[in-house]
């Protein structure tokens, strides 16, 4: 873990990684939502009698969770810096960086 790498205090490394990983499950689960909804996109799509309603409401839903998405990973994003000071998080993000 980049945390381990740059963080000297290992209570402080802790509350970052499990963070870190708190946000890679949520980020694992939201492509999980995204794949179910194309496949709901794709049988609406292949129903001529698809209402306009129908079709509404799942681009709502699709808003909705992306919505809930971003709004998770800011929340975590800021909790994550209050752990961290902006030369460790700098840090860590080139790490990161480097493994994608």
């Amino acid at each position: 873990e980049a945390a381990d790498e740059v963080i000297n205090d290992r209570d402080r490394a802790k509350q970052v990684i499990a963070i870190t990983k708190e946000a890679d499950e949520a980020l694992e689960s939201f492509s999980e939502d995204l794949d179910v909804l194309a496949d709901q996109y794709v049988e609406l799509n292949a129903n001529y009698n698809v209402t306009r309603e129908e079709m509404y409401a799942l681009s709502a839903e699709t808003q909705k969770r992306r919505k809930d998405f971003f709004d998770q990973i800011v929340g975590m994003r800021f909790d994550l810096q209050g752990h961290v000071t902006e030369e460790e998080f700098e840090e860590m993000a080139k790490l990161r960086k480097e493994l994608i």
